[in-house]
């Protein structure tokens, strides 16, 4: 009789153990899926976060190269010069426009860029320009400068600060170019940047001396 009842209790013990196994395996297996739902979901989040940053970039970058076409009576190019047949992103009768800009106080201007616009601007027969632009944190431009290869230009009397940097890139400052640009006359400055020369203006000094590079004038 005792063995009977020390046998019976030891089922219970045993039905016990193992339903508290069956339900903790349950809540490991519930407690994955979980983890893997939210990890899913995180990622999912972080894909609309990044996709939705490259809209508003892909936004503002339209937007200014449709400024741009219109500043120069131009045309802007489909899918920003991706095209074999259509390169850079706005381009008129004599030039050639690649627009850059940025969110912080300094631009990296490389001459890797310089080259690329340079050599596309050749194909078409006309002359590379690089805008390149800083914007404040309501997306709005506060400044816009023009790089343009030296012997573009033909600007004789004027007073420009002289930098040389035998470097692929340098950063340029907000502050620096426009101190720089109250300081001197129109030309703000004449670049050698690793091995090629380059005078920097503003956007606005540029449209108006737009046909004056082109025919070879004095900058004024």
């Amino acid at each position: 009789m005792e063995n009977t009842q020390r046998l019976e209790l030891e089922d219970i013990r045993k039905s016990i153990r193992n339903k508290a196994k069956k339900e903790k395996k349950y809540r490991a297996i519930k407690e994955r899926k979980w983890f893997s739902l939210v990890s899913k979901e995180k990622k999912k989040l972080e894909n609309n976060l990044k996709n939705s940053s490259k809209l508003i970039d892909f936004s503002i970058h339209k937007k200014r190269e449709k400024n741009l076409a219109v500043d120069v009576n131009g045309s802007s190019h489909p899918r920003s010069g991706a095209l074999w047949f259509s390169k850079s992103d706005v381009d008129d009768k004599f030039f050639q426009y690649e627009d850059k800009y940025t969110f912080k106080d300094f631009y990296t201007l490389s001459i890797h860029i310089l080259n690329k616009i340079e050599r596309e601007a050749i194909d078409s027969n006309k002359i590379p320009i690089l805008r390149f632009g800083f914007l404040n944190k309501n997306k709005i431009s506060v400044a816009d400068f023009v790089v343009v290869r030296k012997k573009d230009c033909n600007f004789r009397g004027k007073k420009a600060i002289k930098d040389f940097f035998y470097t692929k890139s340098h950063r340029f400052y907000l502050g620096y170019l426009m101190s720089a640009y109250i300081r001197t006359d129109t030309i703000i400055m004449e670049l050698t940047l690793y091995d090629k020369e380059y005078v920097i203006l503003m956007w606005e000094d540029f449209l108006r001396n737009k046909y004056n590079i082109l025919n070879r004038r004095a900058i004024i």
